[in-house]
Formats: structure tokens, sequence, C-alpha cells
């Protein structure tokens, strides 16, 4: 005779109290009674079953299965699960393989109007979230692997690079994620965090960011980190960039306050648009539609609420060339 796992059991036995992604998420968080590998396929699982219905049809039935399992995850307080996974400090908790799964199914759970609203309600979580993203990409792991896996071997860029695409992800389908830190130096922080993953641009032989050099390809990242691999993802980019323009939004004024920080993101995002037709950042060869579209509101918005502080910002712009490029951009798009 088989014998059923102790959360399945209780499942059958306990006449239907816990479903099945009752059970994987049960599974998930019993990180004192089971392996990290059982809680890593149970995620997986519950991944493949968001997925399923995403890429599935769009018929009533579809619907449905949809509606169905994502109210499923709500009454079995999933999204606070995942959620706790992915901030965990601990790593019995969570190892990095953990977060990457619990992550990878919360950036699905947020497609749904309903996930979103009650991610939205609790302020707490989208801080939390927030911060994981500036963890993340704040350690100086993520852009310089180690030397040799020996050295750091917890430390896998596969994993936190798919945790920094995932998170941008989530971030950016939340209200306006709150920066995090008191006072100037934790937003300027957390506005270079989000402005550090874009294209680094070139310098001329003067070691100057000219209109000539930001048009080269931009200075590569170092091969194998988990940045390298993570701009590979087509959303991530376009994700970044829309957090970018709720920072722009904000009525807050310190956020982009820095002259430095601000010609900063001028160059980055007038390098991005410069070399956008360029393969290899998503399978299909060059940008992602939203990445080039958000690049594209993101200058706007930065030399449009730069122009009365500081009217050098429209000045470089054009110095750059980015308004061409821009305006070019634009019509090709048929957007002006």
């Amino acid at each position: 005779m088989v014998e059923l796992h102790p959360h399945f059991q209780n499942a059958i036995v306990g006449g239907g109290g816990s479903s099945p992604i009752g059970v994987l998420l049960a599974l998930a968080k019993s990180y004192k009674s089971e392996t990290v590998e059982t809680r890593e396929i149970a995620l997986l699982a519950l991944c493949n079953a968001l997925a399923g219905v995403q890429t599935g049809s769009t018929s009533e039935s579809a619907d449905g299965q949809r509606d169905m399992i994502f109210e499923d995850i709500c009454r079995n307080n999933g999204l606070g699960v995942l959620s706790e996974l992915i901030v965990s400090s601990s790593s019995d908790v969570a190892s990095p393989a953990i977060k990457d799964r619990a992550s990878a199914a919360l950036s699905l759970c947020v497609s749904s109007v309903g996930a979103v609203s009650m991610l939205n309600r609790d302020a707490d979580i989208g801080r939390k979230l927030r911060r994981e993203y500036e963890r993340t990409v704040s350690d100086p792991l993520f852009s310089s692997p180690p030397a040799s896996s020996s050295s750091v071997p917890s430390y896998d860029p596969v994993s936190h690079g798919d945790i920094a695409v995932n998170l941008a992800r989530i971030l950016a389908a939340l209200e306006q994620p709150r920066i995090s830190g008191d006072g100037d130096g934790g937003a300027v922080s957390s506005s270079w965090l989000l402005i550090s993953v874009l294209p680094r641009p070139r310098k001329d032989s003067c070691g100057r960011v000219t209109a000539g050099s930001i048009c080269r390809p931009p200075a590569p990242h170092e091969v194998g980190s988990a940045l390298a691999l993570a701009v590979q993802s087509a959303s991530f980019l376009g994700n970044v960039l829309k957090l970018l323009i709720s920072t722009l939004d904000s009525p807050d004024g310190r956020l982009l306050d820095s002259r430095e920080r601000r010609n900063q993101l001028l160059e980055r995002t007038v390098c991005l648009l410069a070399n956008s037709g360029l393969g290899g950042r998503s399978a299909e060869g060059g940008l992602h539609p939203s990445a080039t579209k958000n690049a594209m509101i993101v200058l706007a918005k930065l030399v449009r609420n730069s122009g009365k502080r500081d009217p050098g910002m429209m000045q470089r712009a054009r110095e750059l060339r980015g308004m061409e490029i821009m305006r070019e951009m634009g019509r090709r798009a048929g957007m002006v």
C-alpha cells in the first residue's frame, strides 16, 4: 500500500478541508519538517499550475480555472506565505532556491487584479518586497560573481538573477511601491539601485559620455553575473523603468534631487534607447517593446520634471541627441 505524505493524507481524511493548492503551500512553508527539495518541488508545482492557466486558452473554462486557482491561493493565505518566504532573512526558512521559486509564483499571481489589490492593501508587504529587491541588487556579488563557486558556495547567480527579475515584476504591478529608508541617504540609495541595472554608456577617449559614444554598444556586464543573466529577461528592464516612472511621479522631491543621479539616469536611458535595436536582450532580439516605451516615458518625465530646478537637463539631453532619438523612435512607432 502506498503511504501518502501527511499533508496529502490530512487533505483526504480531513474531509476536503485542504485543497491541492493548500497542500502545496503547506509543504512550501514547512521548513522544519520538509526537505528543501520537497519544498522546491511544491513551489514548482504551484508555478506550473499558475503558468498553465496563463498560457491556456481564453475560453470560459480557462477563465474559471484561473479564478479558482487564485481564490484557492488567497483562501490559504498564499500571498502571505509566498511573500514571507521571499523576504525571510533565514537561510533555513528560505534558501536562494526557495526564494527563487516563491518569487516566481508570486510574480505569476500579480497577473490577477484581485491578488494585486490584496497586496496593495498591506503596505508592509510592499515595503518588505522592495527592501528584498534592494538587498538582492546591492549585493556586490550580483554584478561581480565570485572567482570560484567554492569561495561563496551559497551564491547562485542564476537564482539571484531570477529573484531580481521576479521582484521587479511584482513591484511594477503594485501601486507606487514605497521607497525604503529614512532620509536622503536611503532614498538616493533606492533610486540608484534601479538606475544601476540600466545599460552603462561608453565614454570617448577623453573619458566623457558624448552623442557619439552613447550610441555605441553599452559596456558589458560581467559574464556569469546575476545582473548579466537578469537583463536577458525580456521583461526585467521594462519593469525597472516602470518603477523609475513611479519614482519620477512621486511627490517626494528627495528621490532624484542629486544632479549626478539625474544625469546618470539621463545618460543610461538615452544609451538604452540608442541601442534598443541590438539583439541579445531578449529571445526575439532587441529590447522588449515595454522597455523601449517606458524608457521614452522616463526620458520625457526626467527632462520635464527637472526643467525648472535644472534647465541644464534639457541641454544635456539635446547634447546626447536624446530628444532626437526619442522623437524618431516615437515616429516609427506611430506615437508622434
